[in-house]
């Protein structure tokens, strides 16, 4: 994952190193900063810039030297096109122990805690309750349209994607059907900023083009829901990009809502489940995927080097995956292990005694089998040629040699001993 600087702790370091010279302007330093930050465009963050340190020349030290050096890990226009899961604070803990120290004066009791953190743990259970609601009522008479629009894609998705990935790409497909599309030309092309919110874009079109050959755009989609406008766009290698780089950031790294409804229009939009990163396959159909013929074959049309260029390559190699797979399996037995020793504590007895003489009969077992693979180990050894075999490095220790001190020191006795 790209590594990013938590804006939570940025906002802070402001407020203790800026609050003091801006006096009663920091307010408004706060708020021209948060514009310059969330800007879409490289362009558009330098000219927020250049304004922030024109209108607020007593901190311009401190944001040259300590924020601009590293702008492409905290400003939003350099990094809406890494893989971030979505995470670009981690302020969670920070802010809730904020509000609670707000509440709480002094050293409360326990029952004080109690009663500011129950309220709070009511608002967020609420929240939860509410998504349910929304989602069971607003898409109950839709839930079938993922497997009735693309049964054949609907099939291999649930083959081998995680049932959670499963769930929210079908909610994509199911959400594309309220959008309508119009073609887009070079003339018309709309990049104004747009407020943060829900749907909006993530990343100027004119951003995500710059990397981009002109001849290898195909077409150029506006697509919109009410005033939320994305762009999409088809390329040469029958991939596709989205200005809600939904595809290639925010955590997901699914294929988004505007294009399923590209897909529903325009036969030059083409799916393949290895635009769907592999982090989120089944780890059992993973193998699978890399080994059917039938669909590699389809590689040849679906090189995808534009999003790889933009994501980075796959990291989820064999060794992360085996790595990963240890971890899953230390977890499963270790969780066994213990419930067995737990009932087997709390029975005694005879159950107790079949545990234990169980374990240390596989114990016996594996030992032995390991002897054995070393010693199959050791027999295939591969035999020199014994022509190719020289005699050893010789290497000369330091100081004189131990004997010819003995015969010096006997020569020496009978030198004494004849005069």
């Amino acid at each position: 994952m790209y590594p990013l600087h938590c804006i939570y702790h940025i906002s802070q370091n402001l407020m203790h190193n800026l609050k003091a010279p801006l006096g009663i302007s920091y307010n408004d330093f706060a708020k021209d900063f948060y514009l310059c930050q969330n800007d879409l465009s490289p362009a558009g963050f330098d000219i927020q810039w250049s304004k922030l340190i024109t209108t607020y020349p007593k901190v311009a030290n401190y944001l040259n030297s300590e924020l601009y050096s590293s702008k492409e890990k905290w400003a939003k226009t350099y990094i809406t096109k890494f893989f971030t899961a979505s995470i670009s604070l981690t302020s969670r803990v920070e802010s809730e122990n904020s509000v609670i120290k707000n509440v709480l004066q002094g050293r409360p009791s326990l029952c004080e805690l109690a009663t500011i953190l129950d309220p709070r743990l009511k608002d967020e259970a609420q929240y939860i309750n509410h998504n349910k609601w929304y989602y069971a009522n607003a898409s109950a008479q839709l839930s079938g349209a993922s497997a009735k629009c693309f049964s054949e894609i609907d099939r291999i998705l649930k083959k081998y994607l995680t049932e959670e990935m499963l769930l929210r790409q079908r909610h994509e497909i199911i959400q594309s059907l309220y959008y309508h599309t119009i073609i887009e030309t070079g003339e018309s092309l709309d990049n104004k900023h747009v407020e943060e919110g829900y749907d909006t874009q993530q990343i100027h079109l004119t951003s995500l083009l710059e990397d981009l050959p002109p001849n290898d755009i195909i077409k150029t989609y506006k697509v919109q829901r009410w005033h939320c406008v994305n762009f999409v766009i088809i390329l040469a290698d029958r991939s596709h990009l989205c200005t809600c780089i939904l595809l290639v950031n925010f955590g997901s790294g699914l294929v988004c809502r505007h294009f399923w409804h590209i897909f529903f229009i325009d036969n030059n939009a083409f799916f393949h489940v290895i635009l769907i990163p592999r982090r989120w396959y089944n780890n059992e159909k993973m193998q699978d995927l890399l080994q059917n013929e039938n669909c590699l074959s389809c590689l040849s049309l679906f090189q995808i080097c534009h999003i790889t260029k933009i994501h980075g390559y796959d990291v989820f190699g064999p060794e992360v995956r085996r790595t990963v797979q240890k971890r899953h399996d230390y977890r499963e037995t270790f969780n066994l292990v213990r419930k067995a020793i737990r009932s087997a504590v709390e029975v005694g007895g005879e159950s107790l005694y079949r545990l234990k003489k169980s374990l240390n009969d596989w114990l016996v077992e594996e030992q032995k089998l390991v002897e054995q693979k070393l010693h199959i180990k050791d027999n295939n050894k591969e035999n020199f040629d014994p022509g190719q075999v020289e005699n050893p490095i010789e290497r000369w220790q330091k100081g004189r040699p131990p004997h010819q001190e003995l015969y010096r020191g006997v020569l020496q006795r009978f030198t004494n001993d004849t005069y």
